[in-house]
């Protein structure tokens, strides 16, 4: 359909980086599978997803109406990095960053903007953050 691209195209677009923190103070960034944490655009964002329906689901969590799946995704990515981890090498915690890009008229370069849409510890929070905390 036309209306994809006028009267109004979109002007948003984006990707993730989630930089986490293992025990042993080591950062690896869990979306790229505990690869170094890069900030930049990747050559083709595309690529970043497993499949459409990790893409659809990752595109999902970026509104505000589904914010309360971020938590669930958080969990996950705890099992799942811990499952085949052990010791100094497992997840303590990370944050789930969406970087913003946001395409500006006459041609003019793109605004990013590090958006932090999460914020997860796997095991316990830090007193100073623990509302529970005596």
């Amino acid at each position: 359909r036309w209306d994809m691209f006028a009267p109004y195209p979109m002007t948003e677009d984006g990707w993730y980086v989630i930089p986490g923190i293992l025990k042993n103070g080591t950062e690896v960034d869990l979306f790229r599978q505990g690869k170094k944490v890069i900030w930049q655009k990747p050559d083709l964002v595309s690529k970043t997803y497993g499949n459409d329906r990790w893409r659809k689901y990752m595109l999902n969590i970026w509104l505000r109406d589904n914010a309360d799946y971020r938590l669930y995704y958080g969990q996950y990515l705890c099992r799942k990095w811990n499952r085949d981890h052990f010791g100094g090498q497992q997840l303590d915690r990370f944050k789930i960053y969406y970087m913003l890009e946001e395409t500006l008229p006459n041609y003019q370069p793109p605004k990013v903007e590090k958006v932090v849409l999460w914020e997860h510890y796997c095991f316990e929070y830090p007193p100073e953050l623990d509302s529970n905390a005596s």
